[in-house]
Formats: C-alpha cells, sequence, structure tokens
C-alpha cells in the first residue's frame, strides 16, 4: 500500500498529496512556463528563418544559372553579383540565430518572471 493509498477520505479532501496531483499546464511556475515557451519560439523561429533562407538562396541560384545559360558574355559578372547575393541572404539566417541566442542566453524580459 502507498502513501496515497493510507490517507483517510479526509485528509485527501483537505490536503492533495503530491503523488496524486497531475502536472498540467496551469500548475507550473511562471518562470518555467516562460522558459518553456521562449524554448519553443525560438525552435520556430529557426526552423522557419533557415528554410526562408534556403529558399531565397535556391531561387537566387537558380535565377543566375538560368541567366548565365542565356547570355554566357557576362557570366563573369552574373557570378561576382551572386557570391554578394548569396552573402547578404546568408546573414539574415545569422541575424536570425543572433536573436534567437539572444532569446535563450540573456533574455531581456526574463527579469520580469524572477
Amino acid at each position: 500500500m502507498t502513501r496515497c493509498q493510507k490517507n483517510t477520505a479526509r485528509e485527501r479532501a483537505v490536503t492533495k498529496c503530491k503523488h496524486c496531483e497531475r502536472s498540467d499546464m496551469s500548475q507550473l511556475e511562471p518562470q518555467v512556463l516562460y522558459m518553456l515557451i521562449t524554448t519553443i519560439v525560438v525552435g520556430v523561429a529557426i526552423v522557419l528563418g533557415t528554410i526562408a533562407t534556403t529558399l531565397m538562396e535556391g531561387r537566387a541560384i537558380s535565377s543566375a544559372f538560368e541567366n548565365m545559360a542565356r547570355q554566357p558574355s557576362v557570366a563573369d559578372r552574373i557570378s561576382g553579383q551572386l557570391f554578394v547575393v548569396l552573402a547578404i541572404i546568408e546573414s539574415a539566417a545569422i541575424y536570425v540565430l543572433l536573436i534567437c541566442l539572444i532569446l535563450i542566453f540573456a533574455n531581456p524580459f526574463a527579469s520580469i518572471f524572477r
């Protein structure tokens, strides 16, 4: 017989045993709930940020190759501009990573829940 079963009906009505309670989101401490939500938001931001930049890079590369195939005489200029455009697009993914790291490790809103 466990400790929970040893409690009388009256004791169970007055005080709840810690082993019998179910954990749901309303019983979490504000700090834990805040960090859980922050982690979920950061995960979604990383996924969406990297997918968006990957799609943009793919479109830039495919249109550059298409233009190089049409006009081989300007292929050198197109490839030079392509590297600059890819660096700018990649910087967007780096900014997403930077913001997500700030939210995880140096969150400016964490002091509200302490």
